[in-house]
């Protein structure tokens, strides 16, 4: 006979197929290629701005979306249990093997010849943080950019964005409803005609789940 906990359990895992086949669904076209997946604490719900290691509970490097579908259920789970505010991200841009490896190649040797405490620092990243590494702007394998629109005066702007897109003509790429507003993912255009709403980022994490 099934304990009290067992069942807790059981539907736990109902929950969290759930919610991963949801995000897959909505998701779908950036699961594949090399991507970071990420459960942090954001600066404003209590995350340390100073130490990235203290906001960032767990991470993964994925290389394939079947590994990807994997490990996103494993942060769903430990999101789960945490007594905090945490959410989960993707790199919205893969990043490029070749050019990850050049990087970490240059580091090194730059390292070979600066002072203990820099080349310290570098070898140290590249043993304990390589997602410092693979999330260089300079290694990324595509250029989307994604528009960050907060609700003003819980008023939603998305109309004010949607107009300004389509005046300059940018190509949308998804769309998608977060906690306090929207997020667009678009292809690249130029950064100084956007003189609009929110904020842009050019080399973006999607917000999976919050």
């Amino acid at each position: 006979m099934e304990t009290g906990r067992q069942k807790s359990a059981f539907n736990l895992e109902i929950d969290i197929d759930k919610r991963v086949k949801e995000i897959m669904e909505l998701f779908g076209d950036f699961t594949s290629g090399i991507r970071m997946l990420l459960l942090l604490q954001r600066t404003k719900d209590g995350g340390n701005a100073n130490d990235e290691e203290k906001r960032v509970f767990d991470s993964y490097i994925t290389f394939s979306t079947e590994e990807f579908k994997s490990k996103l259920k494993n942060l769903l789970i430990l999101k789960h249990f945490q007594k905090v505010p945490t959410r989960i991200y993707v790199s919205a841009n893969p990043r490029n093997l070749k050019k990850v490896i050049k990087y970490i190649e240059l580091a090194l040797v730059e390292a070979h010849y600066a002072d203990d405490v820099c080349a310290k620092s570098v070898r140290t990243k590249l043993i304990r943080n390589p997602r410092h590494f693979l999330m260089q702007q300079a290694n990324k394998d595509s250029s989307l950019f994604l528009l960050d629109l907060d609700d003003e005066d819980d008023k939603d702007i998305m109309g004010i964005a949607l107009q300004r897109i389509a005046e300059l003509d940018i190509e949308e790429v998804m769309r998608y409803r977060t906690k306090n507003g929207w997020h667009i993912v678009v292809k690249p255009f130029n950064l100084e005609l956007w003189q609009s709403v929110g904020e842009v980022k050019k080399d973006p994490l999607l917000l999976l789940d919050y």
